[in-house]
């Protein structure tokens, strides 16, 4: 950061630091602008008037703008069906608020009967509510009805796509041949396997299928080799192979994308999430855009924020589900060997109660009572042990319900924001 003294002690560190107001606000008006392609299909999700101030801002950067072939890719595969799934979660979360609205209406009624309220007492009870959720459910259905896309429309006529084949026409990566996507895929792979950023949450989750963060990285560091010239990445991914977290907060891009971009591309790497640039464009580029245009693109930021934190949850329940599953299993175990080896000495003091009974001399002989007793004792000892194991098991085995209870809630969590 300029701020700070560009001496040996810091040299080298800079991935270490938070970027200044100052320094975003260069890296603005002078870097290479790469969108991620979430950053483009949020278009998609945007009201028609936050969208025309995003495509002022992107009108505005289009000079130093550069899109690489995998976003391209991408996003022509996935703008419709971006569209669809936004449309589908208003409509699903909408329908939720209707069937809350109609349960705290059901419920105010039941409370004014209880309340021995009727006629005129029970309207005058009930007219602020219903006024208030009446109010609620006429701005939901307004606020559907008003989006004007559909992806009906798109598949004919997609006023977005129009626009941006405009802006970005010569600004996209060139087409890969097969051997050079091979070795870039193999890369990927070779990366995501070793957990070398970015891209490698996306490869342990999703295999092969997952590759595409580090292709979009590798074909953007390509680009600033050739150029060079600084890079700033604008995407909504805020997962922790892409950003550097400590004590829960976002301080950077992670330190190794910075020094790989510096030591292969001689360049100097940003990465500003797309409300953090919208914010900053006002002042970087003179460019007009509303605290609703902000908020409109944080939202999809604020999701995969969630789910970063729901991920974190759910590896955290899940690594202490495996750790009770295994003492289960080793529970069991030690309970199944008490189990055999009482079951063994059992058979034995039968045997010698047995010869005792038929011999009337060895049942005083002092070394028969002395196996015996000892026989007891140890039976005793593994009987209480078994009870033991069994009480553990017991508590073990509630433990392990709850943590697939724990799971579950989780997994419905992260199966209601998709």
């Amino acid at each position: 950061m300029t701020k700070y003294h560009k001496g040996t002690f810091t040299a080298g560190y800079e991935g270490y630091w938070r970027k200044d107001k100052a320094d975003i606000e260069y890296a603005i008006k002078s870097s290479v602008i790469v969108l991620d392609t979430n950053a483009l299909l949020s278009l998609y999700r945007m009201e028609r008037s936050a969208r025309e101030e995003y495509f002022g801002v992107l009108h505005a950067l289009a000079p130093r703008i550069w899109i690489p072939r995998q976003v391209a890719d991408e996003f022509h595969r996935n703008r419709i069906s971006s569209l669809d799934a936004h449309l589908n979660a208003l409509r699903k979360k909408s329908e939720a608020v209707a069937e809350s609205i109609s349960e705290l209406r059901k419920n105010l009624r039941d409370l004014a009967k209880l309340r021995s309220l009727a006629g005129p007492k029970s309207d005058d009870y009930m007219h602020p509510f219903n006024e208030a959720l009446s109010g609620i459910e006429s701005r939901i259905k307004q606020d559907l009805s008003d989006f004007d896309l559909s992806a009906g429309k798109l598949a004919s006529h997609d006023p977005i796509l129009e626009e941006l084949s405009v802006l970005l026409d010569g600004k996209v990566g060139e087409n890969l041949d097969k051997t050079t996507k091979s070795e870039l895929e193999a890369e990927a792979q070779r990366r995501g396997e070793n957990e070398i950023p970015p891209g490698y949450k996306d490869f342990k989750s999703k295999g092969e299928n997952g590759l595409g963060d580090c292709l979009l990285w590798l074909q953007m560091v390509d680009h600033a080799t050739k150029n060079k010239q600084p890079i700033l990445f604008v995407s909504t991914d805020v997962k922790d192979d892409w950003i550097r977290y400590q004590c829960g907060l976002a301080i950077g891009p992670r330190p190794e994308l910075i020094a790989e971009m510096q030591s292969s591309a001689g360049a100097d790497y940003h990465h500003l999430t797309l409300s953090e640039l919208l914010s900053r464009a006002g002042q970087a580029l003179e460019v007009a855009v509303s605290q609703d245009t902000i908020d409109q693109a944080a939202e999809r930021q604020k999701d995969q924020a969630r789910q970063r934190e729901l991920n974190q949850q759910y590896a955290a329940v899940a690594a202490e589900l495996a750790r009770v599953s295994s003492e289960i299993e080793a529970t069991r175990s030690v309970r199944d060997i008490e189990r055999s080896d009482a079951a063994e000495l059992a058979a034995q003091i039968k045997l010698l109660q047995e010869k005792m009974e038929q011999d009337p001399t060895s049942k005083e002989d002092p070394y028969n009572k002395s196996l015996l007793e000892e026989g007891n004792r140890r039976l005793l000892i593994h009987s209480s042990n078994m009870k033991e194991a069994s009480t553990e098991l017991r508590k073990l085995a509630e433990q392990e319900i709850r943590l697939f209870q724990r799971l579950q809630n989780i997994e419905n969590i992260l199966a209601d924001q998709e």
